[in-house]
């Protein structure tokens, strides 16, 4: 009898056991489909799966570091990390300089600038701040993409100290304003992406004073950039007062190009506007990625999605990744050799509360070869958000 007793409890120890373990395998299985219908707008295909697996061995996730909260802020002064500017009128000018100090007796090497919008763009007097000096981190913000009202943007810089290269630290810089709206520029800035053929962009211009502006002129830095006026939609519109026409015509150099257009009107207040413009000139003998540029469109409540794209060329040489560069800590990116010789980069969007409140949406992924030759490759990226449809 004992021994029939001992079996049954055995027996039942066993079937509990088994139940337990399918239950916690059904739950991270669970867990694991859910979070992969969040992070991805695509199917996960046999591609997809291998650079799961293997993307360890070649990691280029630049968004790691910024997503690291625990990070200790360090030795860095930064006598006034905080600006409050006041009011600032959208379209004009508006740059912010922030002191960084070294009060040790080492150099402090700043490794990245993070941002929270892609509307800022760093300048950094110099990279290393040697013992005891100090150096200065510029600002830029493009308040043509930035709804009015008051504001708050946030920068983090990444830093670590020549004896202590293992370690990181995050030291955080504020700037507020308080924006009015007088002038309308759309759109705020411009990413385009050509092989050899030109492509055009139109710029509006509203102005909501009483007393307009007139332009008196229209320029580009960048070789074989045509601007000009012209009427279009703005004779059919009233609210138009101005619309300009951007072209990148065959004459562009092949490259990445970063500029400004730059407007002169007979306004004192606005005597100069300007548009950020960025123009990716290919060569179709070169190496290439599958796509040209990257656009997602994220649901209401959706944070995070993700493609992929294949880097490769027509030699079916082997090609191998020196790094990958992204100029806004929303996106993110992972890279991993294969299918073949080609190597394949995962591009994601991972959502910061700050840019839902933002309508600056375009970003840069620069992927730079190292074999079979060294070269540049520029991905345009945009992302938006669907608005909540109303019901019937």
């Amino acid at each position: 009898m004992k021994y029939c007793l001992f079996l049954l409890s055995a027996i039942t120890l066993i079937l509990l056991a088994g139940i337990i373990t399918k239950e916690i395998r059904l739950n991270a299985v669970s867990s694991n489909i859910s979070q992969n219908a969040v992070s991805s707008n695509i199917s996960q295909n046999d591609d997809e799966q291998k650079l799961d697996q293997h993307g360890d061995r070649a990691n280029y996730n630049h968004s790691s570091l910024n997503a690291d909260k625990t990070l200790e802020e360090g030795p860095l002064q930064i006598p006034s990390a905080m600006i409050d500017r006041g009011l600032v009128k959208i379209a004009k000018p508006l740059k912010v300089k922030f002191d960084l100090h070294n009060p040790t007796s080492d150099n402090i090497i700043i490794h990245q600038v993070t941002r929270e919008c892609g509307c800022l763009t760093p300048q950094l007097s110099n990279k290393i701040i040697t013992a005891g000096k100090t150096e200065t981190l510029t600002l830029e913000i493009n308040t043509l993409s930035q709804p009015p009202g008051k504001r708050e943007w946030q920068d983090t810089i990444l830093y670590r100290i020549g004896s202590k290269m293992e370690k990181t630290y995050a030291k955080k810089v504020i700037f507020r304003a308080e924006l009015v709206r007088e002038i309308q520029i759309s759109p705020a800035a411009i990413l385009l992406s050509t092989t050899d053929s030109e492509i055009q962009q139109s710029i509006h211009i509203k102005d909501e004073r009483k007393k307009g502006f007139q332009i008196k002129s229209i320029r580009c830095s960048i070789p074989g950039i045509d601007c000009k006026k012209t009427q279009g939609e703005a004779s059919q519109n009233p609210s138009i007062q101005h619309e300009l026409t951007v072209t990148v015509t065959k004459k562009t150099p092949i490259g990445f190009h970063e500029a400004k257009i730059q407007i002169d009107t007979d306004d004192p207040e606005y005597s100069i506007l300007e548009v950020p413009f960025r123009v990716v000139k290919k060569d179709k003998s070169q190496i290439s990625a599958s796509t040209d540029r990257l656009f997602f469109q994220l649901g209401k409540d959706q944070s995070t999605a993700s493609r992929l794209v294949c880097i490769g060329d027509g030699n079916h040489d082997a090609i191998a990744l020196e790094r990958i560069e992204t100029d806004s800590s929303e996106i993110t990116t992972k890279s991993a050799n294969g299918p073949g010789k080609m190597v394949t980069v995962r591009v994601g969007i991972q959502l910061s509360e700050m840019s839902k409140k933002t309508f600056q949406k375009d970003g840069l992924v620069k992927i730079y070869i190292k074999e079979p030759k060294p070269q540049l490759i520029v991905l345009p990226v945009h992302w938006e958000q669907k608005e909540e449809e109303e019901d019937d």
